[in-house]
């Protein structure tokens, strides 16, 4: 069996896959004590999987996991399986038990890492970062350990991951996530002076804004919008929630809602209100109008949209005299 398996593997690394499973066949049928069916069965789904029969492939690693559910390179091969189908919590899920079952190198358990980041597993992704820290060396490491602490509203560490990240990267190969998740963690650092917000606040906007117009996939405006909200800064806040609404507008399957025309509403009211009063820019309430109108067109039930309209129109009409 060991010599029709060598040379199964020869045939499949000239990419000859008819006569490699010809000769993993043979492997099986000489292999009277049964102790390489789960090597085999795996090798027989590579050839299958590279032929893109993805039925027969998981029909072979089933057949090899029941053989022997120890064997651990079926489960790394059913990870990478996983992976080509999208399935990205499968996908971790066989890696993990790859590396349970067997004695996985730093380059594995950084593959791991990165199954675990796409099936949105931080935790796990950060966990095994730590295990491979100062081994291998990898952009995607510090750009995973970034996005992850973001997604951990561990706001600190991120920033110092993606700020590593961009020094290390070429300009060319930056990509528009970088400065989006780096504007996100920027915007989380909770400083203790107003100094230091100040200029966090200053490199989150600056960060976001980069990051909106090249991304067609994340709408960072949204995250700018809030941002500026949260800063306290409305009339870039309104611009921005505009830029957001425009953006799923032109997506099919992100059309903004009662939320979205909400935001952009109360920042265009707090805006005009809470601005000293001889710096107040009137035109700033027929928008807030507008566009509280709209969340009562898109959410007709929604209360809070009426009252706050009202109010908008009490500082169109201050004496009444519109009955606005």
């Amino acid at each position: 069996p060991d010599y029709q398996i060598v040379k199964g593997d020869a045939y499949l690394i000239r990419n000859e896959g008819g006569p490699a499973v010809s000769a993993y066949e043979e492997a099986l049928r000489i292999n009277t004590d049964n102790s390489n069916v789960a090597k085999i069965q795996t090798r027989i789904g590579k050839v299958f999987k590279r032929g893109k029969n993805y039925i027969e492939t998981q029909k072979s690693f089933n057949t090899a996991i029941q053989a022997d559910s120890n064997f651990a390179p079926v489960y790394r091969e059913y990870g990478e399986l996983w992976l080509m189908a999208g399935s990205y919590p499968r996908a971790a899920t066989n890696y993990r038990k790859y590396l349970e079952k067997g004695e996985g190198t730093p380059e594995d358990k950084l593959r791991y890492a990165k199954f675990a980041f796409l099936s949105k597993d931080y935790t796990n992704a950060v966990a095994q970062l730590d295990e491979i820290k100062g081994k291998l060396k990898d952009t995607d490491i510090n750009r995973m350990y970034g996005y992850s602490y973001v997604e951990l509203n561990q706001p600190q560490p991120a920033v110092e991951n993606l700020k590593t990240l961009l020094e290390a990267l070429p300009d060319n190969k930056e990509l528009p996530t970088d400065y989006g998740y780096l504007g996100r963690a920027y915007s989380l650092v909770e400083a203790t002076d107003s100094v230091t917000n100040a200029l966090n606040d200053s490199l989150s906007y600056m960060y976001l804004s980069k990051a909106a117009p090249l991304d067609t996939t994340n709408n960072y405006y949204q995250f700018l919008a809030d941002a500026k909200y949260k800063g306290k800064d409305y009339v870039g806040a309104a611009d921005a929630y505009r830029q957001s609404v425009a953006w799923k507008e032109k997506k099919a399957d992100q059309k903004p809602g009662a939320n979205d025309y909400f935001r952009l509403a109360t920042s265009y009211y707090y805006g005009y209100g809470l601005a000293p009063k001889e710096q107040r820019d009137s035109t700033l309430l027929p928008r807030a109008d507008s566009a509280f109108a709209k969340v009562s067109e898109v959410a007709p039930d929604f209360v809070p949209a009426y009252k706050m309209r009202a109010y908008t129109n009490l500082l169109m009409d201050p004496t009444g005299e519109k009955e606005l």
